[in-house]
């Protein structure tokens, strides 16, 4: 399963960097102090993010989170390999099993030089002009089945999962789903690994590079977090497999310009 995930224009208000060179900062979204028992704050992101406030908007409303009121929502969590949702992307998992494989992709900026200033305006309005990259960051493989807590015993999945993002949230949601994706196949990505590179008005959005014909993501749409698609069989293993030789395509000739 192919899921989106990181900081992005609706949900932190601007997009992570992504470097000339296929590097990129992954940057999750924010959850408030009041309301998560995580410590960690983005200064460890530095000049990547803006030092005022964070920007969110849905359906019903638009709002804003001051920097020092953030603290991450590290989900996915690449240093103890788990991910949690409590939402319909959580259903999606739930067709997923043990040893299968999900697949984060991420909404970049294309970083060229230094913002004038860290605050939110003038960071959004530089993302607002420039081409978005949809690019795979890493992937779990599960070592089980995903875990629905609304079956296991609350201080057993507190204790295995202490570090998850929806754990750590101080009001508890049974109705989460889990994945525990501490295996050595799984990975962040060195590299980002583009999968659109070009804006199609009719889908309303980004659709998957022509050289992803092979997986059948060429006609796919990466664009919203709504956006999940499924490999099967020797497609899905034939994407892992290529997405580690880190393939070096001119994808960012339109990207990066003078």
């Amino acid at each position: 399963m192919l899921l989106r995930v990181g900081i992005d224009s609706t949900t932190g208000g601007f997009l992570s960097p992504l470097f000339k060179n296929g590097k990129f900062v992954y940057i999750p979204i924010p959850d408030a102090k009041r309301e998560s028992n995580e410590l960690t704050n983005y200064s460890r992101f530095g000049k990547y993010v803006p030092k005022d406030v964070f920007y969110f908007k849905d359906k019903q409303k638009e709002w804003e989170l001051e920097y020092n009121e953030a603290v991450l929502h590290h989900d996915p969590n690449f240093e103890c390999m788990t991910y949690g949702d409590p939402t319909n992307k959580g259903r999606n998992l739930l067709k997923l099993k043990k040893n299968d494989y999900l697949i984060f992709w991420q909404s970049f900026y294309p970083f060229t030089k230094d913002y004038p200033s860290n605050s939110l305006k003038v960071i959004k309005k530089i993302q607002d002009g420039c081409y978005k990259v949809m690019a795979v960051i890493g992937y779990f493989r599960f070592v089980e089945d995903p875990i629905k807590c609304w079956e296991r015993d609350e201080k057993e999945i507190k204790n295995k999962f202490k570090k998850n993002a929806h754990i750590l949230r101080k009001e508890y949601d049974r109705n989460t789903v889990i994945i525990n994706g501490k295996c050595p196949d799984s990975k962040k990505l060195l590299k980002a690994i583009p999968l659109a590179e070009d804006y199609d008005k009719k889908v309303g959005g980004y659709v998957g590079a022509e050289y992803l014909k092979d997986f059948g993501l060429n006609n796919k749409r990466f664009h919203q977090s709504s956006d999940i698609h499924f490999l099967e069989g020797l497609k899905a293993i034939e994407f892992i497999k290529f997405i580690n030789l880190e393939p070096n395509k001119k994808i960012f000739d339109n990207i990066f310009k003078d």
